[in-house]
């Protein structure tokens, strides 16, 4: 796995077709046209014109209820719900589809899947973005199929606008990358509740404790990526800078250890890991 930075790929204009326009496809165009691209280079295709109407009011994007309709882009992003993949991509036109980079941001579907719809010989990239792709500040693992260098610097470019990149060379590492960034936020968010929650109990209001909680985590993590130096010690460290012997965190720290914290978490990541792959396996076989 490698994280890498934005690539200029200087003033080509390359076009956007989203095939689907849910919460991930909108977050995407949303950060796609902060970062300045033109609304004119992106097309979405949507099933009612009410949906598209809304697409054109917000972003100012072209908007289609045919899915032929988009494949004048260049690339081709899918972002439908995975028990209608199959019947979209049945509907299409596969030869011009095939001559497509085609971008997958649909969870638990396995290249197969695309292989088999489509034709083995697709450039397509399968990526794993998570929810704060919706303010810019996401984290996307991508793998790449049959791609050439500059496919997946338009897959990685495109990607960025909503956040940081990882690659991955095998497709088991989008899986991972699942269990980590793709439902990490829902992890966060949950400590992020119940550390307000304790402190109500403490006897704060819950919109106190949640503005502390929110800004300590918030400065943590700015500070996490700060001070990160890539190896096991760097968070342990800054553990220690705030944990005295016999002080007030070296009581919680304890707490956490005797009830097993780390192994919470681990078992936590374990299980999400194994259901991406029950679900992969059984969208493999019934898509």
């Amino acid at each position: 796995m490698h994280e890498n930075q934005l690539i200029n790929e200087g003033k080509m204009t390359t076009t956007y077709a989203f095939i689907g326009a849910g919460n991930m496809a909108k977050s995407i165009i949303r950060s796609m046209i902060t970062a300045g691209i033109a609304p004119d280079n992106i097309i979405t295709s949507t099933k009612s014109t009410a949906s598209g109407d809304k697409l054109i009011a917000e972003f100012g994007v072209k908007n289609r209820q045919d899915n032929n309709a988009c494949l004048a882009a260049d690339v081709v992003v899918l972002a439908v719900k995975p028990q209608i993949l199959t019947a979209v991509l049945a509907a299409m036109d596969k030869r011009k589809l095939a001559e497509k980079l085609i971008i997958s941001v649909i969870a638990g579907v396995p290249c197969q899947v695309y292989f088999q719809a489509i034709g083995k010989g697709i450039r397509l990239v399968r990526t794993m973005p998570n929810m704060p792709s919706r303010i810019g500040q996401g984290m996307t693992g991508l793998y790449a199929e049959n791609c050439s260098d500059k496919d997946k610097r338009l897959a990685e470019k495109l990607m960025q606008y909503a956040g940081k990149t990882l690659w991955v060379e095998d497709e088991r590492g989008i899986d991972f990358i699942n269990a980590i960034s793709g439902s990490g936020p829902a992890y966060v968010y949950a400590f992020i509740h119940h550390l307000a929650e304790a402190g109500e109990h403490l006897g704060l209001s819950y919109q106190q404790a949640l503005t502390l909680a929110l800004q300590t985590v918030q400065g943590s993590a700015m500070l996490a990526v700060q001070e990160n130096d890539g190896t096991h010690e760097s968070m342990p460290t800054l553990i220690g800078q705030i944990t005295s012997k016999g002080g007030t965190t070296f009581a919680a720290m304890q707490s956490f250890e005797k009830d097993g914290f780390a192994t919470i978490i681990e078992r936590a990541v374990q299980h999400c890991y194994r259901r991406a792959v029950e679900l992969g396996e059984q969208n493999a076989l019934n898509l």
